[in-house]
Formats: structure tokens, C-alpha cells, sequence
């Protein structure tokens, strides 16, 4: 075999260090591996994370709470109007059914998951697998079941290209059991459900949505170790651990023999006496020969200043000010701009993934009968709209700006605008004082 020339030998070694190194660089940026996270995420971690961890729980709360603030309410137009019969039949039936809070269950369901069913149990006469018949009334809607995502499965796909839900499920599977651990439990009784009855909630509006606790999955693990990390230090410190050092002159046998054990069973028996130890504070350790030292744990000053990083790249991934995550923190609270933007960011989410749902909730409630007439629509407060304390603190600042300008011989504002600035309605003609002029009240 013929020797390598120096310039092909240098040509190897290079071409040997690329390889060597890309491999190194691959295993060094595995920054899944390095940090102790899941390459790919499943119902059951995104379940078990929002069950175990207070900070997930705190952030799907928010959304939830925020967005279902208070009840929708159906009415015949979008025009103001005082309740009619058919309006508060309605709006009593769902309070006694509680069907505004299983619509708000499922949602948050479809927060911690990829997507929740919301199904419709109504009295069509008709089996679930079968589209629903006509309904006779509110009265015929009977319940909504909200369904996690580990209890539905697509028993068939729609496989026309000329239908109208072509790709999407032409009949849903339900696994009626209980869910523990982000897992089915139990028995499992399977239900085929046709889609007429299955409302589909998830940030896509289908089943393949994506879960609020993917984008700061990493920062939920990372905050969990650092706060079990601390709590942990903390026990240790508290314990006391021995460190067990063996002085050169120590007799082993001798030890046995005062413990009344063979040489041969010594350790097992110093590990029971140190754990009797242990277990009281008040109990006196003896070991001939053996010095006993108790190990300190280092713990950090401002412990903080490690977990605040986590906490607020898990907020950071919510839209979510810090400060609305977690509340009330060192005697702060979170400022009316915080607020401002957490609401409208809750508005935002309520106008794009729950109105969609809503209002075909109320198109398929008028195919069905269960409302008397077409044309119903969904009314919901405006989560933007400034609080009671907001508006009349714009009142009192506008009627501030207005004495501060007595001496220029004009107001900016009238005294209809501050009164509709604090949130009352404005004065009719037959409202202003006998003899006096509106603009002098």
C-alpha cells in the first residue's frame, strides 16, 4: 500500500475533523437532550403539566376566565331592545342547564389539549350516529358533554372531494370514561357521534389546533425544577445528611459486634441506624470508629432571580403580562396597561376562536327548530370596554381639565361628555332643568 502524500494526509485529517466535528456540534445543540425535554409533546405531558403545575394552571385559567368573564346571551337582533318571552325562555334554560358553563368547560379543555368536542345532546328522536331531526323548542336541548381530546378519536374521514366538510371527520368516535393523568380509566363504553352533534373548539377551529402549554412547555419544566430544586434544598438543609468518613484505627469488627451484627451485614446496619437517626431530631447517634459529619446545602440568596426567567417566557408565550399571570407579587399589581393589553388579547382570542363556534351553534339551532325564528345572534360584553373606576377617573380628569381652563374662557368639554364619560346615559331635552341650559349643568 502506498504511503499518503503530505497533502493528501492533511486532506484526510481535515476531512476526519469536519466529520468528527459535525457530529459533536449535533450531539452539543441537543438541546432537548442537554435540558431534560420532551423531543415531542403528547396529550397525557400537556394534561399532567396543567393537573401538576401551578403556574400552567394559572396560565389556562386566565385565558378561560378572562374570555367566559360572563355569559353570552342570544337575541333576535343586534339592535338594543328589551327582553322579549322567547329571549328569556332561552337565556333561563341555559342557566338551568348550565350550558354556558360546559360551552366554557370545553374550551378550556381545548386549552390544555390540541383541540375538545363540545357535543350536543338533543331530543331529535334520533340516535347519535345518525345526523340530527327537528327539535321541538330550547326545552329539546338537554345537555352539552364537553369531551377531552384523549376521548375522541375519527372512526372515518370524509373522502369526497365534492362535499362541503371534504378532509374533515364524517363520524366522531367518543370514548365515554373517566380521564386521570391525561389517560382513560375505567371502562370504556365507544360512541359514534355524527358531526351535527360535535362542536369542534381549538385555536384552528378543527382538530388540529395546537395547546396554549406548547410554546412554554420547556419554561413549565424549567420553573418546576428550579422550585423543586429549592424545595428540596431547603429539606435537605432541614434533615441535616451525615457524611460517614471511616477513621483509619476503627475496628470494624468490633463496631459488628457492639451493634450485635456480622461484619459482613455492617452496612445495612449502619444505614438503619443513621435512618432511626434521622427520623427523630431528638436521638443520639453512636458509631465506634466512624466520624459523623453534617452536610451543608448551599442555597441561593434570591432564589428569584432563577425562576423568574421561566415564568416569564411561559407568560411571554400566552401574551400574558407577567404581573396578570401570577397576581398580586411583592406588594405590586399588575398596571392598567397590563390590563388594557391582557384584555385585549382575550377579546382577540374570543372573536376568533369562540364566536365561530357560537354562532354555528345558533345556525344549527334554527336548522333544528330549537329556535323559533332565523336571523338570532350572539351578544357578549366587550372585554376592552374600560371598567366602572376607569371611566369615572376619565370623567373626573376631563372636569379637571375643564376648571383648569376657566380662565381662558373656554371648556373643552361638556357637561353631556363628562356624563357620558363616567358611564351614564346622556340627558334628554325633558331631563335639563326648567330654565336652565344643558351645557350650564
Amino acid at each position: 500500500m502506498n504511503a499518503l502524500t503530505p497533502i493528501q494526509n492533511a486532506r484526510a485529517i481535515a476531512s476526519l475533523r469536519s466529520a468528527l466535528a459535525a457530529v459533536m456540534a449535533d450531539q452539543k445543540h441537543d438541546h432537548n437532550h442537554d435540558f431534560g425535554f420532551p423531543d415531542e409533546l403528547t396529550f397525557q405531558q400537556l394534561y399532567a403539566m396543567w393537573d401538576r403545575n401551578s403556574l400552567a394552571q394559572a396560565g389556562v385559567g386566565r385565558i378561560a376566565s378572562t374570555i367566559w368573564r360572563d355569559d353570552p346571551s342570544l337575541h333576535t337582533s343586534e339592535d338594543t331592545h328589551e327582553e322579549t318571552p322567547a329571549e328569556k325562555a332561552i337565556r333561563e334554560h341555559f342557566e338551568d342547564k348550565r350550558l354556558w358553563s360546559k360551552m366554557a368547560d370545553a374550551y378550556q379543555r381545548s386549552l390544555v389539549g390540541d383541540f375538545s368536542l363540545a357535543i350536543l345532546r338533543v331530543a331529535d328522536g334520533r340516535q347519535w350516529d345518525q345526523p340530527v331531526g327537528r327539535v321541538n323548542g330550547i326545552k329539546g336541548v338537554w345537555d352539552i358533554i364537553p369531551a377531552w381530546e384523549s376521548q375522541v378519536e375519527v372512526a372515518n374521514w370524509d373522502q369526497d372531494p365534492m362535499s362541503q366538510r371534504y378532509g374533515l371527520p364524517a363520524m366522531y368516535q367518543f370514548n365515554e370514561t373517566q380521564i386521570e393523568d391525561g389517560k382513560t380509566r375505567g371502562a370504556v363504553r365507544s360512541l359514534n357521534i355524527h358531526p351535527d352533534r360535535v362542536l369542534v373548539m381549538s385555536s384552528t377551529g378543527d382538530m388540529f389546533g395546537r395547546s396554549v402549554l406548547r410554546a412554554g412547555f420547556n419554561d413549565l419544566l424549567t420553573y418546576a425544577k428550579v422550585i423543586g430544586a429549592g424545595g428540596e434544598g431547603f429539606w435537605k438543609a432541614a434533615r441535616s445528611s451525615l457524611s460517614l468518613e471511616v477513621e483509619p484505627e476503627a475496628r470494624l469488627a468490633d463496631l459488628a459486634a457492639a451493634l450485635g451484627v456480622d461484619v459482613s451485614e455492617l452496612p445495612e446496619k449502619i444505614d438503619a441506624v443513621v435512618a432511626d437517626w434521622a427520623a427523630g431530631y431528638d436521638k443520639s447517634l453512636m458509631l465506634q470508629g466512624i466520624k459523623a459529619q453534617a452536610m451543608g446545602v448551599t442555597l441561593p440568596s434570591n432564589p428569584d432571580q432563577y425562576a423568574a426567567g421561566p415564568r416569564q417566557g411561559f407568560a411571554a408565550s400566552l401574551d400574558c403580562p407577567d404581573k396578570v399571570l401570577i397576581g398580586n407579587q411583592t406588594g405590586e399589581r399588575a398596571s392598567t396597561e397590563d390590563m388594557k393589553l391582557w384584555n385585549a388579547t382575550c377579546a382577540s382570542r374570543r372573536n376568533r376562536e369562540v364566536m365561530p363556534v357560537l354562532r354555528d351553534m345558533v345556525q344549527r339551532f334554527e336548522k333544528w327548530g330549537v329556535l323559533p325564528a332565523s336571523g338570532w345572534v350572539v351578544q357578549w360584553s366587550d372585554l376592552t370596554e374600560p371598567t366602572g373606576a376607569d371611566k369615572l377617573a376619565g370623567a373626573k380628569t376631563m372636569a379637571e381639565i375643564n376648571a383648569a381652563s376657566v380662565g381662558l374662557g373656554d371648556t373643552p368639554f361638556s357637561a353631556q361628555e363628562i356624563r357620558e364619560q363616567a358611564g351614564f346615559e346622556a340627558e334628554t331635552a325633558d331631563d335639563t332643568p326648567e330654565g336652565g341650559d344643558i351645557e350650564a349643568v
